[in-house]
């Protein structure tokens, strides 16, 4: 599971990051886009460049005040990684 942050300059980020695991031979299962605000045309954008280079559509997370993720996307993470 590749943990990205939203903002500007995550394609590179996460493209680099995804491409080195799969040259160690790791398939990763996912990509989640953390603190996820859309609030600027790059946050808005970048889930579906990712998606595009990767072939993997990312999990969008919203930034969250706390330490407890809203139950919905606790239940999606739990099932992109089979739990």
């Amino acid at each position: 599971l590749l943990v990205a942050r939203a903002g500007l300059g995550t394609i590179n980020h996460t493209f680099l990051s995804w491409y080195y695991m799969k040259s160690m031979g790791l398939e990763p299962i996912g990509i989640v886009m953390n603190g996820f605000e859309g609030k600027d045309v790059s946050e808005r954008t970048n889930p579906l460049i990712i998606g595009e280079l990767t072939g993997l559509k990312p999990l969008e997370i919203p930034k969250v005040e706390g330490l407890i993720l809203p139950s919905e996307y606790r239940n999606l993470l739990a099932e992109l990684v089979g739990f």
